[in-house]
């Protein structure tokens, strides 16, 4: 009986993760051609080859290495040197849609955004690439001051990658560092 609760909790989990509702044109009451329902049965570890528990869970979290080419508390002037950075290191800048709010003073995503949940709101940056953003350092660095923005010049998930970012963004920023950080990457809706 624990098993099966705990199936259902992880359905549930990646099932509320969906974040684009499906559509059909046939009437909700109608089901789909070629549909065959679900049977629900308590499934037992001999009914199954996935050993879950719920630890299973701190399946959520990578380890990465984020490079920080500079830190600051004005989002203009980070704003300023991502672009002059973005020039040298001939990388792109992924905002994720993203801007500053002068009038909250955070960045936000656009209240208009598609996503209901965070519209209006900081969504952090958590996927591997080599891009360049501005981010709460506080996101990768549990000690950083609440408001301390930083200018990410790349996310990593091999250690070489990130130590030839790391010197690239030191050629023009001595400041420049790497931060070793757990990120959640499960689903946050």
């Amino acid at each position: 009986m624990k098993n099966y609760l705990i199936y259902l909790l992880i359905g549930g989990i990646f099932l509320s993760c969906n974040t684009k509702p499906k559509t059909s044109s046939q009437p909700k009451d109608i089901p789909p051609t070629g549909y065959t329902p679900l049977v629900m049965k308590p499934v037992s570890r001999a009914d199954t080859a996935i050993d879950v528990n719920v630890d299973a869970m701190e399946n959520n979290y990578a380890f990465y290495d984020i490079i920080v080419a500079d830190t600051g508390t004005n989002y203009q002037q980070l704003q300023r040197q991502m672009l002059v950075l973005k020039d040298k290191l001939q990388v792109d800048i992924d905002s994720m849609g993203r801007y500053y709010d002068s009038k909250q003073k955070k960045i936000i995503l656009p209240k208009t955004d598609s996503d209901e949940i965070y519209a209006g709101e900081y969504f952090p940056r958590r996927i591997v690439s080599s891009t360049l953003s501005i981010e709460y350092l506080k996101q990768y660095k549990k000690d950083a001051n609440q408001q301390t923005l930083a200018i990410i010049s790349g996310i990593f998930d091999d250690a070489k990658s990130a130590d030839s970012a790391l010197s690239a963004a030191k050629k023009y920023n001595a400041n420049a560092f790497k931060v070793n950080a757990k990120l959640y990457v499960g689903c946050m809706h």
